[in-house]
C-alpha cells in the first residue's frame, strides 16, 4: 500500500490483488466443477423474490437452524451481480466453503439448476415454485374450510342441544308406552284386579279403624251438633 499526500493513504482492493486472483484461479482448477456451472444466467430475467425464500429455507435444512449470517452473504452476492460483474457459481461456492463446508456444492449446484430454469420460466419463475404455491394456498384452504365446518357443527350443536334432551326423553316414554302395550292381556287383568283389590283393603281398613270421641267432637259440624243434642235431651227424659 502506498502512502498518498497529506495523511491519506491510496492502496488496491482485493479484486486488483494479483497475488489473490492468482491464488482463486488455482483453487478453482483444483476443484471440479458440475456441468451446470459452464452455463450462464441473466438475473434479470429471475424473480429474484422467491430465490431468496428458497435459499432461507434451504440453509435452514442444510445447517439445521437458521443463520441470517450465511443466508444474508448469499442473498448479498445475488444483489451485487449484474452486467459488468456477472454471478459466478464457483466464487460463490468459494466465499460460502468457509460457512457450509462439504455442503456448499450441494447448495450452489441446486442453486445454480434453480436459476438456469427460473430464466427460461414465464414471469421468472420455476415451475416448482409455482405447483408447491399452489399446494401450500390449497391446504390452507382444506384447513380453513375444516375449521369452518367445525365451527358450524359446534354450533348447530349448541342451537339442537334442548330439543335432542326433549327427543332423547320422547323416545324413553314411547318405549314405556310400548312395552305396555306389548303386556299380555292375562298379566294386564291380574294387574287390573290387584290394584282393584289393594284399593278395597285400603278402604275397609280405612272405615272400620276405630276413631277417639275427642276426635269426633274436633270434626263434629253444626247439624252433626243439633243431632246430638237433641239425642242427649231425649235420653235425659227417659232416663227420668
Amino acid at each position: 500500500m502506498a502512502a498518498g499526500t497529506g495523511s491519506f493513504f491510496k492502496g488496491i482492493s482485493q479484486e486488483q490483488d494479483i497475488r489473490f486472483k492468482n491464488k482463486e484461479r488455482k483453487l478453482m482448477q483444483s476443484i471440479k466443477w458440475p456441468k451446470e456451472f459452464d452455463e450462464s444466467v441473466d438475473l434479470s430475467k429471475v424473480e429474484l423474490g422467491t430465490i431468496k425464500s428458497w435459499i432461507k429455507t434451504r440453509m435452514i435444512g442444510l445447517l439445521g437452524f437458521e443463520d441470517e449470517v450465511v443466508t444474508n452473504l448469499a442473498i448479498t452476492q445475488l444483489e451485487a451481480a449484474d452486467i459488468n460483474n456477472p454471478l459466478c457459481p464457483k466464487r460463490m461456492q468459494i466465499n460460502l466453503t468457509g460457512f457450509l463446508e462439504d455442503k456448499a456444492m450441494t447448495f450452489m449446484k441446486e442453486l445454480w439448476n434453480l436459476l438456469l430454469v427460473s430464466q427460461k420460466s414465464e414471469g421468472g419463475i420455476a415451475p416448482d415454485f409455482i405447483q408447491a404455491k399452489k399446494a401450500e394456498l390449497l391446504k390452507r384452504k382444506e384447513e380453513l374450510e375444516k375449521k369452518r365446518a367445525l365451527v358450524l357443527r359446534m354450533q348447530e350443536a349448541i342451537k339442537q342441544g334442548k330439543p335432542e334432551e326433549d327427543k332423547k326423553e320422547r323416545i324413553q316414554e314411547n318405549h314405556t308406552d310400548n312395552s305396555r302395550k306389548k303386556e299380555s292381556p292375562r298379566n294386564h287383568e291380574e294387574r287390573r284386579h290387584e290394584n282393584k283389590h289393594k284399593h278395597h283393603s285400603h278402604r275397609r281398613h280405612h272405615r272400620h279403624r276405630p276413631v277417639s270421641y275427642t276426635h269426633l267432637r274436633a270434626h263434629e259440624t253444626d247439624s252433626y251438633l243439633v243431632c246430638r243434642l237433641l239425642l242427649e235431651k231425649k235420653k235425659k227424659k227417659k232416663k227420668k
